[in-house]
């Protein structure tokens, strides 16, 4: 018999046992650090080299890296606006 699928409410998270629960990667991207995003970025880059281009786990890495690239140009919109305006 199959699991139902049930869609995750990403404000708590979905305990996925060991004392671990899964979140979403937008708000674990939000939290980080830039050295932290920069570090994240090598390491996916590092990581997909790796796998074969269209498996499931190269499109989730590629999922993240749009996640990462997409927060840090918010980050640099938000830092050019704090130094010379809108």
């Amino acid at each position: 018999m199959k699991t139902p699928q049930v869609k995750p409410d990403w404000a708590t998270g979905i305990y996925i046992g060991n004392g671990v629960v899964a979140e979403d990667i937008r708000a674990k991207v939000r939290r980080m650090t830039d050295e932290q995003v920069t570090l994240a970025m090598n390491d996916i880059r590092e990581t997909m080299r790796n796998h074969v281009f269209g498996s499931p786990y190269h499109n989730k890495l590629m999922r993240e890296y749009d996640e990462i690239l997409e927060q840090m140009s918010q980050n640099c919109v938000r830092e050019y606006s704090k130094r010379y305006g809108s």
